[in-house]
């Protein structure tokens, strides 16, 4: 008989000092043997339980991986063919040519699609079908995309790359974008025989930018002449230290559009332009001298559009280098000019004023000039306004940067009579109070009635005649003004001194608050920066 019936009467007796009888141990006995059969079953059926989880399991991974196999085979881009997946594949890998490192202007066109870094490699590592239609589509290897500075070479070598990049492409119009000077890992021996590999299949390229550096003799050895058939954009990266000597070939690119030469120390004799030249520009270190501008515009350019000089001229200029005149561009709309002529007492950019006084450009509607010089501008303004009278063109936006030099009161006022329909002004230089005094509407309302914007730089500003001239110019007009005025919008006081009638200095913060505190309530068109 079995004595233990429940689970709480045996661990109550655990508690106790209680030992069991003859009898009740048999007993006990009894029920262990029971328990631990009891519990040899639950342990198999656990077992088996187990077992049939495993195989369901498994069982679960095939019928999953043969639900999406006849679903896969059912999916709707198996229908497409692949040469239109492969375009697919060429867009989605295009990203905007701008960057934040500046590997590309900011002018109109040079917004071109290019390849990410990782393109087409990604792709070759999806499946079996896409490594198939990537290495069967060579319009994904036309762009070489190499400016990368990593510390390891992800991929493999630029010299690598740019062989199956190569190869990959067939016969198809190149576009390359290579920055060597980024290839810190890279020997200059892989780099120049890249540039080598280029070279052989230079009549496809469309589109160069590459760093500057003695790597450019591999492409365009120096003493050779090279047909360039294909070439529409052309950059040199601006970079630090390039070598003073360094020379190429002659080029002959006849079917140029865009050409941005950075700061290449070369004369331009080594690039000949065609009539399709849209955009061109040196950049700040790339100055040129005179014998050079005047070779520029020795060529006629009926295309160009936008024009970006960085000029420098420090003697006399030679008559033998005068130019042919007039010089006719006739769609140049954009003209942005850096010149500096640093020795004192020296002409004022003889060239120059030549050249500028030559231009014949009627449909220019932007002008940005900055100088940097010890002398005066007078006889600068002098050649922008024969230029501007020749011209007749209806510029909006003009911007003059004249550094500490004093401006010509009667060339000022000459210059924005030229302008009735300047809408954006900016100035820099000695501004007088009676330069300011020419823009106030009340006294001079012929001059420049469309203006909306107006911004001094690097100036002495009398004050009170400055906010005179933006009451007139924020204020609506009488009922007795003639009609088409235009109202102030915006005016920047940048890097600027604000004087009393007196000519004393007053404090920044305290002329700010008084220029915002005057208008801010009155004109709500009206926005005042002050910096």
């Amino acid at each position: 008989m079995l004595l233990w019936d429940g689970h709480d009467r045996l661990f109550t007796l655990l508690q106790t000092n209680y030992y069991p009888t003859q009898l009740e141990e048999a007993s006990l006995n009894d029920a262990i043997s029971k328990y631990e059969e009891e519990s040899k079953q639950l342990d198999q059926s656990v077992a088996d339980l187990r077992a049939q989880i495993v195989d369901s399991k498994a069982r679960k991974v095939k019928v999953t991986l043969m639900l999406k196999t006849a679903k896969g085979v059912l999916a709707p881009i198996r229908r497409i063919p692949e040469e239109v997946l492969g375009e697919v594949f060429y867009w989605c890998t295009q990203t905007p040519a701008l960057s934040s490192d500046n590997f590309f202007t900011s002018w109109p066109g040079w917004e071109i699609p290019i390849p990410s870094t990782d393109a087409p490699f990604s792709l070759l590592r999806v499946c079996h079908l896409w490594r198939r239609i990537t290495l069967r589509t060579p319009k994904l290897f036309t762009g070489i995309y190499l400016p990368f500075d990593y510390k390891s070479d992800k991929y493999g070598s630029p010299l690598m790359l740019g062989r199956m990049y190569l190869s990959q492409s067939g016969t198809l119009p190149l576009e390359v974008y290579v920055d060597p000077a980024r290839w810190w890992w890279t020997s200059d021996a892989q780099t120049f025989r890249l540039f080598g590999k280029f070279r052989d299949h230079i009549h496809r390229i469309t589109t160069l930018v590459t760093s500057l550096g003695p790597h450019i003799r591999a492409l365009f050895p120096e003493g050779t002449t090279i047909e360039l058939p294909n070439l529409r954009r052309l950059k040199f990266i601006e970079k630090r230290d390039v070598p003073a000597d360094l020379r190429i070939g002659q080029l002959i690119a006849k079917g140029l559009r865009m050409v941005d030469l950075g700061n290449f120390p070369c004369r331009l004799k080594f690039l000949r332009f065609g009539e399709n030249l849209k955009y061109f520009r040196i950049g700040y270190d790339g100055c040129l001298e005179p014998s050079t501008l005047v070779d520029l515009f020795r060529q006629d350019y009926p295309n160009l559009k936008s024009l970006d000089l960085h000029y420098e001229e420090l003697v006399g200029a030679a008559p033998s280098i005068v130019p042919p005149e007039p010089i006719y561009l006739p769609k140049l709309t954009k003209f942005t000019l850096r010149w500096k002529n640093s020795v004192p007492n020296q002409p004022n950019a003889e060239i120059l004023q030549h050249v500028l006084s030559n231009f014949r450009t009627p449909k220019l509607k932007s002008f940005d000039m900055s100088l940097r010089s010890l002398s005066t501008v007078g006889d600068i303004l002098s050649a922008i306004l024969e230029w501007f009278r020749a011209s007749k063109c209806d510029l909006r936006d003009l911007k003059i940067r004249f550094g500490l030099t004093r401006i010509d009161h009667d060339g000022f006022n000459d210059l924005l009579k030229l302008l009735p329909n300047l809408s954006n002004l900016s100035f820099s230089g000695h501004f007088s109070k009676e330069l300011i005094l020419l823009l106030n509407r009340q006294d001079h309302p012929e001059l420049c009635p469309n203006l909306t914007i107006f911004d001094i730089w690097c100036s002495d500003i009398y004050l009170s005649s400055t906010l005179t001239m933006i009451h007139s110019r924020a204020s609506k007009p009488s009922d007795d003004d003639k009609g088409g005025l235009k109202l102030l919008e915006w005016f920047r006081m940048a890097w600027s001194n604000c004087l009393d009638e007196d000519g004393t200095l007053i404090e920044k913060g305290k002329a700010a608050d008084l220029l915002h505190d005057e208008f801010i309530d009155i004109y709500p068109q009206l926005t005042i920066y002050t910096k």
